[in-house]
């Protein structure tokens, strides 16, 4: 197996994990709020505007930290304060969530400031994934649309299955807390692996050179 494949397996597979976690802490965000501010529509708006603008900023920074610090232990250590911030959430949630209703009621204003405070900085450092893997994979500039697709199809499918395990088995057996706990636990984990099993050196592939009539 080459240098490029295996990369590109090892990393594929940080992708699907993490973006399982991704999806899988949105859907949990769902439930921490619902005891304080409902699951109508007016949650669920401000849940998903807090996720996108979460990942708008995470890929949008990951990838200047990339090109300016383009060594894994940089993006291991970027993932591995979300896989910490997830394992605090259970401890601090409800907390969090009274001083929002506090400071900005029971609103979508409070409920936006609330689920800022507890989504945001997990999911923007989780988004930070894709660029930056981006970067490390990229020999050659005839690879960018292909690798590109590449992580981002993997990590979309970790998506789809972090939203329909969570929903339909993971809450109804174990609970939000626990699977919070499990989910920073797994962030944590892949963060630790990025930063100990070092990428091999892959040779760029030659760039080809049209000749000129």
């Amino acid at each position: 197996m080459t240098a490029r494949t295996t990369n590109a397996l090892l990393l594929c597979l940080y992708a699907f994990l993490l973006g399982f976690s991704l999806m899988s802490f949105e859907m949990l965000g769902s439930r921490y709020l619902y005891p304080y501010f409902g699951g109508g529509l007016n949650t669920w708006a401000v849940l998903i505007s807090v996720v996108l603008i979460a990942l708008m900023v995470g890929y949008f920074v990951g990838g200047m930290i990339a090109d300016a610090h383009p060594d894994q232990r940089v993006l291991g250590a970027i993932i591995a304060t979300s896989g910490l911030y997830m394992l605090a959430i259970p401890l601090i949630s409800d907390k969090v969530i009274l001083f929002a209703l506090d400071v900005a009621g029971d609103g979508p204003v409070g409920a936006f400031l609330a689920t800022v405070l507890l989504l945001a900085f997990p999911l923007t450092a989780l988004s930070v994934f894709s660029p930056f893997s981006v970067r490390l994979l990229i020999t050659a500039h005839t690879d960018a649309g292909r690798i590109s697709g590449l992580v981002y199809a993997v990590s979309t499918a970790g998506n789809i299955l972090g939203v329909l395990v969570t929903s339909f088995w993971l809450i109804p057996t174990m609970g939000s807390r626990a699977i919070t706990y499990g989910m920073g636990a797994v962030t944590l984990a892949t963060a630790l692996a990025i930063m100990a099993v070092r990428l091999r050196e892959a040779a760029p592939r030659p760039v080809p050179v049209t000749s000129r009539a």
